[in-house]
């Protein structure tokens, strides 16, 4: 399987590229949902940016093995600016169609890697730290779900 190293290489339709952190999106004023889901995840400005500023992705499998790869180098390589774009893609998409693919490629742990790191820093590795806890936070709200269906199957 082909690795890629960014997700400038990830070679999916023009629409789904990420954006930079600073691009158009980012200087215009962020909605009051917004604003309020940055407060309720005690999330910086830039933060809540970097979120609005990613589209949500379609996480097929593959997608989610590429996306989780990249953010596993990021991290290794202290790449935080990528990893954070990355963690917003995967917050910002709906990753119940690809959660077992998640889980084998250890995305719980990558999310917790980056909210690991001090949340309290400027700049990107704090960015990433944050937005780690909500990507944390999403992986064990679905993990929950996942659970419970299973257990009202066997019931």
């Amino acid at each position: 399987m082909q690795r890629f190293s960014s997700t400038s290489e990830v070679p999916l339709s023009p629409t789904l590229q990420p954006r930079p952190i600073d691009s158009v999106r980012s200087h215009g004023a962020v909605p009051e949902a917004w604003r309020a889901f940055g407060e309720e995840h005690a999330l910086w400005d830039e933060d809540v940016r970097c979120l609005f500023n990613q589209e949500p992705w379609d996480l097929t499998p593959w997608a989610m093995t590429e996306l989780a790869a990249c953010l596993r180098d990021a991290i290794q390589t202290g790449d935080w600016r990528t990893g954070q774009v990355l963690l917003a893609i995967l917050i910002r998409s709906d990753l119940a169609p690809a959660f077992d693919v998640a889980c084998q490629r250890g995305l719980g742990w990558l999310a917790l890697e980056a909210a690991n790191q001090d949340a309290a820093a400027r700049g990107a590795v704090g960015g990433a730290a944050r937005l780690g806890r909500v990507l944390d936070r999403q992986l064990k709200n679905l993990l929950a779900q996942v659970v419970l269906a299973r257990t009202d199957r066997r019931l």
